[in-house]
């Protein structure tokens, strides 16, 4: 059995077994939600990768997008990462400012540490 790792867009890992041999089609990984089955690529001498294009149009990528690269055994994992929306940014803010309220943080303990981590520069 060949095991294969999916991620996609932050949901947890899922797992897929395959007959050593079988590749499942695109419409097989569309109906479970998944990326394409599996594609290869090469290291070129600069230390790039080319992500197949059907991989990248099934994940919407597009030039320029960052990823957390992480390397475990044998493994590459790339990590499409992305700014969080207004939502979730103001969602993200309003816990902050509640947490500071919690361990009395004044907006002047704020603008000091700035300054401190700033000078460090």
């Amino acid at each position: 059995m060949l095991g294969i790792c999916y991620q996609r867009f932050g949901a947890k890992f899922s797992s897929v077994s395959l007959t050593k041999g079988s590749k499942p089609g695109k419409s097989w990984a569309k109906n479970r939600g998944l990326m394409a089955a599996y594609a290869t690529t090469k290291l070129s001498s600069k230390g790039q990768i080319v992500i197949p294009e059907d991989i990248r149009d099934s994940l919407h990528l597009k030039e320029g997008d960052q990823f957390i690269v992480i390397g475990q055994g044998d493994a590459v994992i790339l990590k499409a990462i992305s700014p969080p929306s207004i939502g979730e940014f103001s969602s993200l803010l309003n816990e902050a400012s509640a947490q500071a309220k919690k361990a009395g943080m004044k907006k002047c303990d704020v603008k000091v540490a700035i300054k401190k981590v700033r000078r460090k520069k």
